[in-house]
């Protein structure tokens, strides 16, 4: 599919993220180091350990939020002990777009790229409820602070979520998956289905360095071949409130690398073969609360194009502050994207959605009729600052991600051996 005439993309400030050093390769080079063959993708040979790299065992710590340009400190606690070891690999790569834990950790958790599998952002309407959803809690949009209260509207869930096979085909393969998370995901519709029990197993932790002693339970426990992922959150949720950079944000982070720098004394050098990584879904960049673009104030003229819901109201635009996806009446997409484009000049990039995809920013793979729905037709990635929904709320938070900027797309690739 070519790109528009009126928007080359030599005139957009963001281009697509790397397909090869990427986040969404993460899955792929599990399974490569941990059985010697995939056919997913996965990362160049110099972000492992060369083209013969072997586990026997692979542990990865998933900070969310952890941006290389930001909050990558190799003075911090456990950063500081691993890169002086020269046989650490402690590297930059990109998280996947949307650059939101919505569409990454189903990219770790199903093997699948966010075009394949269809969870693309935090907020997105979903049509078989005729609302605006956010798919990790299982809440109605409507329902902040809340969780799980989409169990009463939606009686089956695989009308939104799909069933994880990844786990299987690892299992199948010799490899035993754990997934070690914060108690407050216990329950989660989203992970049960994602990673249907019997496929893996996953233990639950109240502070992150008792999660960790699950971790040293789990490769102490039967099995040739283990994959452990630790899912760690605090990080994001105070960069959201305070700024990534904020002194309570590097507190937040010394404190999770304090944990792991705890654990990690008790375990290195007593588990052969054993891999261990840190990585996070994506990073954070910082805008007060002045630096907002009022979308129907700079763009007024989007409102003859947004699709209307069977009620006849707009339905709101998708994603978030750093990326804006809005629903377009089926025909007007050209025109909108080009009369938005002049209304936002020198403010956003607007792109058509199935340019997007042409040019690969949402990964490889061909786009599942559930991402088709769900993503919306017109992109709209301020160039600096936050840009509001269609309503013209501002948020609250000083720490956004979701968009392009290094500040978001920029993450850490660390790997060492635990031999």
């Amino acid at each position: 599919m070519p790109a528009p005439a009126t928007l080359p993309s030599s005139k957009l400030k963001y281009s697509a993220p790397s397909p090869t050093q990427s986040f969404l390769r993460l899955s792929g080079t599990f399974e490569y180091l941990l059985t010697g063959d995939t056919q997913r993708g996965r990362l160049p040979d110099e972000f492992l350990d060369g083209p013969s790299a072997a586990a026997k065992n692979m542990i990865l710590i998933l900070i969310d939020g952890w941006g290389w340009k930001t909050s990558f400190d190799p003075t911090l606690p456990l950063l500081s002990r691993l890169t002086k070891d020269g046989g650490t690999i402690a590297r930059p790569m990109d998280s996947g777009f949307p650059t939101t834990t919505a569409a990454m950790l189903p990219s770790l958790y199903l093997g699948q790229s966010p075009t394949e599998h269809g969870f693309v952002e935090w907020r997105n309407y979903e049509e078989s409820v005729g609302a605006m959803i956010n798919v990790l809690p299982w809440r109605f949009d409507a329902d902040h602070g809340q969780r799980e209260t989409l169990t009463k509207a939606v009686k089956d869930p695989l009308t939104i979520l799909r069933r994880g096979t990844y786990f299987k085909e690892l299992k199948d393969k010799g490899v035993a998956g754990y997934l070690v998370q914060p108690e407050e995901l216990k329950d989660s519709t989203f992970n049960q289905y994602t990673v249907p029990d019997g496929d893996a197993t996953t233990v639950y932790y109240k502070n992150l360095r008792g999660g960790l002693d699950e971790v040293t339970r789990a490769l102490n426990a039967p099995g040739e071949h283990k994959l452990i992922i630790v899912y760690a959150m605090k990080f994001d949720h105070v960069s959201h409130m305070l700024g990534p950079s904020s002194a309570g944000a590097r507190e937040a982070l010394e404190q999770i690398l304090n944990d792991v720098d705890d654990w990690y004394l008790t375990v290195a050098g007593q588990h052969p073969g054993t891999l261990l990584g840190m990585t996070a879904d994506h990073g954070q960049i910082y805008y007060p609360m002045t630096q907002w673009i009022n979308l129907p104030e700079k763009a007024p003229l989007l409102a003859k194009y947004l699709r209307k819901d069977k009620n006849g109201e707009i339905i709101p635009t998708a994603g978030s502050a750093r990326d804006r996806f809005c629903y377009l009446r089926p025909g007007s997409e050209e025109e909108a994207q080009e009369v938005v484009s002049r209304e936002l000049e020198g403010l956003a990039d607007v792109v058509l959605v199935r340019d997007l995809i042409e040019r690969g920013f949402f990964g490889p793979g061909k786009p599942s009729d559930r991402f088709l729905r769900r993503i919306g037709d017109l992109c709209i990635l301020p160039h600096a600052g936050c840009v509001t929904g269609w309503d013209g709320q501002l948020g609250k938070d000083l720490g956004h991600h979701g968009g392009l900027s290094e500040e978001e797309s920029k993450i850490p690739w660390v790997l060492t051996r635990l031999d």
